[in-house]
């Protein structure tokens, strides 16, 4: 769904305001990528607060369909010849909507001196 839409979601789930902290459902969000800025998740906890809900995970989704640069500039490249760090890179940012961060890093760099 897209972030604008998240109040709707909300009041459909249709629940009483009075519900007790322990009473309250929790909720993952799941949004689409395009057109979120960088405080999204501010602005997702805003919203929620009007609402008797418990976030409990932000996620931003793919857009199905979507083609990385790497595929677009040569789509024949073979797995082994590419960089284990770029494919996490990829896989990372496909996944959570953002690059990974140094400490993501450095714990997939830790793993691989392990392997």
């Amino acid at each position: 769904m897209r972030l604008t839409e998240l109040g709707d979601h909300l009041t459909a789930m249709d629940l009483t305001s009075d519900l007790l902290i322990n009473e309250r459902p929790f909720v993952q969000v799941r949004l689409a990528r395009e057109g979120l800025s960088p405080g999204f998740r501010e602005e997702v906890d805003r919203i929620a607060e009007s609402f008797p809900v418990r976030i409990v995970d932000t996620r931003v989704a793919a857009i199905p369909g979507a083609l990385n640069d790497v595929t677009l500039a040569d789509p024949m490249i073979r797995l082994a010849e590419r960089d284990p760090e770029d494919l996490f890179k990829l896989a990372f940012e496909r996944t959570f909507g953002v690059p990974p961060d140094s400490a993501h890093l450095d714990v997939f760099h830790q793993a691989r001196a392990e392997a």
